[in-house]
């Protein structure tokens, strides 16, 4: 340190190669818009089109988790079996190798493909992604045109996806919209009938005739040759000359009992933009890779693309991430320069002086840029989120040089100049100032241990905040006092009574003790009672999207998509007759469709875009019988499900491994809910998102197997024929023609008309060659399913909900008490947890972590004063910063989230500082022989100013981010930056007044303990 302070110009230039080393650093660090860490999950996902739940439950999911939960380091296994799928969502421990458990999981699940049901696709094997960081499209375009929709489609396959693809940092590319060509073989009930043809057994001699067959090798001289046997389908024609089966010698040929032509596949999805019919196509991109850049080549290649389509189709980009990053790297930019200027000008006000001011103020770039250096060198990702909570920091790095400057100005005051003045007024302060960042840092050592979205979120945090104050520390220690030598010239007077007033104060604070104690409790006391009662905390953070207004809908599966549209283009239509400017996307998919609306900002700070919300709304209440939602501008909107009408804001979820018992435990509990005269609705379900778990109805198909012996068929032989008279379609698959894969659909002509009762008459031949009608073997009963089977650890799932009438708080007590007072048989359990809140494993994880820092910090300080006694003094800094957070809270209405949890612990770092600096400068005044009530008054004035500069610093540099509301509502840090600036303004006030109440308590009880002892021994 002293070497710094002996050459302060090679001192400057090392910390200016930082500076433009860390400028460098941040122009070539991807920048992403949100975090993109590894999250210790794996989905497994598996479609069987037509399954009932229960079905896909017993023949899918419940095998695959038996092989799921033998792989090592399995935490926790969330099942759902819905309609036609199973999804599988494994959750490991926190130091499981990711990459050996997708390799082990996929082994696993490769032994279970043999075993899939007719029908079933394989499982798809997936990194789970939460659905706030699922990977979402980093560009967006769509292409329009007055061609018909499936030929537009053609094109963005052909031309525009081939292209986007080739570009460096391109993983993916996705079309929707319109429909795929392929090639349609429409066969004839009457001639398969009459002549006895499957249409299993047509598939398969398409697909044995189009495979190639390697026969051998031969020598020829020197050469080896391969011998194969081609497929003799080489054009599309040849399809129409497979032979399908023989009527007694004659072969039948496929043309003979089918159509066979070029057509387009169903329509999954549809795509408009202001009722204007499009293809999109979303781009996706490597991890890893700036988005910036990517997006900038991509954005060449669209520009080149647009000269080479024809004039009449539209290619426009309507959604750019990089765009999204531009605006809100804005808008942390313009944060960034007020809180500078707001920390310019505290201490210009505090210090008197413009050059010592801009000295302490360059500590934060500095800082911020050694920061950077090491999110660069350390291959760590830095998003937007990161780069807010640096700029969060930015008024606690000026802390640590403020400190010294005031150390070394005091010196200055009372005519102590030179370097060796210097020296001693740095290494004075390198104790207290080493403990105050060190009890900042450490209450971070517990984030590495958190798991799932708390460590996504706050774990990146925990390191750029960290390495940003061990930063400010070493600028404070090294550049700050090679500086001070040539930035203070003169010998300036001391101004004796500019705190005298604070002196006078403490000494009537230290004769009261006990009044100063009670008040203080008693403020604590009932801050907390009115804190409980008015704050709703246990929410994860959240934001909404205030500029946009959404509209979703659900229909029951199995509609037509036809039917979808016609729905949401009620909406649409509406949206669309307002005469000022927006934008309408609306996408449509069989079972589901939403539309967003935007708007200019002109518009969107008017009253329109209320108005045409409350529309919606009025318009989603007149739909029954399907899922309806309208949100966006403000938190309220309308939610409605098909099968438990209006969502309920109360709900406690019940597991259990007998699905039958979990019902009659649900069935108790809705009678104790009922007796309640202030309930009026309850509802149970069996799905985790709350909406189809009741009134689904199926058909069941019974097949007689002791018919089957006598008729002389199988199974495996009327399947196909029930299967194609239903769906229309016996299976897809594939054929390669002319160096292409072609799309094959199967189907029978008049299938989709198909009633149950016809379903009797269908024929089907046996191996006697007899025709049997399939009512003869088959019985068929309709009988009502779960929309949906969800399971925790192999545990089936029931949550019942309900609304309250009365204040959401006293719902809440409510709720608590009914939960607290259940008694479940063995093997049973409840769980109030909801995906919107935090679980109870993440608040006790968050406890844990504050309990932890609150340990680390104590141990610290007993290390650095040696003592007991003086250490619990400084802690008592964290109780009267509590009171400051409890008021915030209560002023500002804001929900306590999980961000306010790691506000209250972040703070419990900071708060204590300006007690260890006051106790240490009390204890030095003592070393000087003054007497304690003389120390107590001189070292706490004495420390006035510093507190005063690095409490107003930090506190007014977080104050923007609680006061300035971006356009997209809250930002994640709100919450976090008002506890602490909450914490941090009532523990300054209240230490100036508490702590040497305190310190000549725990004085006093330190000679007591010593006197008992003594007199003991």
């Amino acid at each position: 340190m002293k070497v710094f302070i002996e050459h302060p110009i090679p001192t400057l230039m090392l910390f200016l190669a930082l500076l433009i080393l860390g400028i460098y650093s941040l122009l070539h660090i991807p920048l992403e818009l949100s975090p993109k860490e590894e999250y210790p999950r794996i989905s497994v996902d598996t479609q069987w089109p037509g399954a009932s739940p229960e079905q896909v439950q017993v023949y899918l999911t419940s095998p695959l988790e038996e092989l799921c939960s033998s792989v090592k380091g399995v935490r926790k296994i969330e099942s759902s079996s819905s309609i036609g799928n199973s999804s599988i969502t494994i959750e490991f421990n926190e130091k499981t190798d990711m990459n050996i458990a997708s390799i082990e999981l996929r082994e696993r699940v490769a032994s279970f493909v043999d075993q899939l049901p007719p029908g079933a696709f394989p499982p798809q094997i997936r990194p789970y992604i939460p659905k706030e960081f699922q990977t979402k499209p980093f560009l967006s375009l769509t292409l329009s045109s007055d061609l018909p929709l499936n030929k537009l489609r053609e094109i963005a396959d052909k031309k525009v996806k081939e292209e986007i693809r080739s570009v460096k940092g391109v993983s993916e590319v996705r079309v929707t919209g319109g429909a795929e060509p392929e090639i349609k073989i429409i066969l004839d009930r009457d001639k398969i009938n009459y002549y006895g043809i499957s249409p299993g057994s047509v598939l398969s001699s398409i697909i044995t005739l189009n495979r190639s067959y390697p026969i051998g090798k031969i020598k020829k001289g020197e050469k080896e040759l391969i011998f194969r046997v081609p497929s003799p389908i080489s054009k599309i024609e040849d399809i129409g000359e497979t032979i399908c089966g023989f009527y007694g010698k004659i072969p039948l040929r496929l043309k003979e009992i089918a159509k066979i032509e070029m057509g387009y596949g169903e329509v999954l999805s549809m795509r408009r933009i202001n009722g204007e019919s499009t293809v999109g196509i979303d781009i996706l991109k490597e991890p890893g890779i700036s988005t910036m850049k990517v997006s900038s080549s991509v954005k060449q290649v669209i520009e080149s693309l647009k000269k080479k389509l024809p004039s009449n189709i539209t290619l426009r980009i309507i959604d750019d991430e990089s765009k999204e990053i531009k605006k809100r790297l804005k808008n942390l930019i313009i944060m960034m320069a007020l809180i500078t200027g707001i920390v310019f000008v505290l201490l210009y006000i505090f210090l008197d002086s413009f050059i010592p001011s801009i000295a302490i103020l360059s500590s934060i770039f500095f800082s911020a840029c050694i920061t950077v250096n090491f999110v660069y060198f350390s291959k760590f990702s830095l998003n937007l989120l990161t780069l807010s909570g640096l700029v969060l920091g930015f008024g606690m790095l000026v802390d640590n040089s403020v400190v010294v400057f005031e150390s070394i100005w005091k010196r200055y005051e009372i005519g102590e100049m030179g370097k060796e003045s210097v020296w001693k007024a740095t290494k004075e302060v390198t104790l207290p100032a080493f403990a105050s960042t060190l009890t900042t840092i450490i209450v971070f050592m517990s984030f590495p241990f958190f798991q799932g979205r708390l460590r996504i979120y706050y774990l990146p945090l925990a390191f750029v905040i960290a390495f940003s104050l061990l930063s400010s520390y070493l600028v404070a220690f090294t550049l700050i006092p090679s500086l001070s030598s040539r930035i203070i010239k003169e010998k300036r007077v001391e101004r004796k009574y500019r705190f005298g007033f604070y002196k006078k104060m403490v000494g009537f604070f230290i004769k009261y003790p006990l009044i100063i104690i009670l008040l203080l409790s008693a403020l604590f006391y009932f801050s907390y009672k009115i804190f409980r009662k008015e704050v709703s905390f246990g929410s994860f953070f959240s934001w909404y999207y205030k500029e946009r207004l959404a509209v979703w809908i659900s229909t029951p599966p199995g509609t037509p998509i036809e039917r979808t549209d016609e729905i949401i283009r009620e909406f649409e239509e509406r949206a669309l007759s307002k005469d000022y400017p927006k934008e309408v996307n609306t996408y449509v998919y069989p079972d589901n469709a939403y539309m967003i609306i935007t708007f200019p900002k002109n518009i969107e700070l008017s009253p329109a875009p209320y108005m045409l919300k409350e529309e919606l709304i009025n318009l989603a209440t007149n739909f029954a019988g399907i899922g309806v939602g309208v949100s966006g501008f403000d938190p309220q909107g309308y939610y409605s499900s098909p099968y438990i009408g209006s969502m309920y804001p109360y709900r406690i979820k019940f597991l259990g491994y007998n699905f039958n018992k979990l019902k009659e435990i649900t069935s108790n509990v809705e009678r104790t809910l009922l007796k309640n005269p202030r309930i009026k609705e309850v509802k149970t379900v069996s799905s985790k998102w709350y909406w189809g778990g009741q009134d689904y109805y199926e058909f069941d198909l019974k097949i007689e197997r002791e018919k089957l012996g006598i008729y002389g068929v199988t199974v495996e032989e009327i399947l196909p024929h029930i299967y194609s008279n239903i769906k229309g379609r016996v299976t897809r698959a594939y054929l390669r023609i002319e160096g292409r894969e072609w799309p094959l659909s199967l189907k029978i002509k008049g299938a989709e008309d198909t009633e149950i009762e016809k379903l009797k008459e269908v024929l089907v031949k046996s191996t006697k060659g007899e025709f049997i009608r399939l009512g003869e073997i088959i019985s068929i009963s309709e009988t009502p399913i779960p929309g949906s089977i969800d399971r925790e650890d192999q545990q089936f799932q029931r949550t019942v909900m309900w609304d309250y009438l009365g204040p959401y708080k006293a719902g809440e007590r409510y709720k608590d008490a009914l939960y607290k007072s259940l008694i479940l048989p063995p093997g049973y359990s409840a769980k109030v947890d909801e995906p919107w809140r935090l679980t109870s494993e993440e608040e006790r994880k968050l406890g844990l972590a504050l309990f932890i820092s609150l340990c680390f910090i104590f141990m610290i300080l007993c290390a650095v004063y040696e003592d007991f006694i003086q250490p619990f003094v400084v802690m008592l800094s964290v109780p009267l910063a509590l009171i400051g957070v409890f008021i915030a809270f209560i002023i500002s209405k804001y929900p306590f989230d999980s961000s306010a949890y790691i506000g209250v612990i972040l703070m419990s770092g900071v708060v204590v500082n300006n007690a260890i600096l006051m106790v240490n400068q009390i204890n030095l005044k003592r070393k000087e022989g003054m007497k304690i009530f003389d120390a107590i008054k001189e070292g706490a004035g004495e420390r006035l100013r510093p507190i005063l500069i690095t409490s107003t610093t930090t506190i007014f540099g977080m104050l923007p981010f609680v006061l300035i509301q971006t356009e997209r509502g809250r930002d994640i840090w709100s919450t976090l930056a008002l506890s602490s600036v909450g914490g941090l303004t009532s523990s300054t006030i209240f230490i100036l007044i508490a702590t040497p109440v305190f310190y000549l308590i725990g004085e006093r009880f330190k000679v007591w303990i010593l006197k008992v002892l003594k007199e003991g021994f």
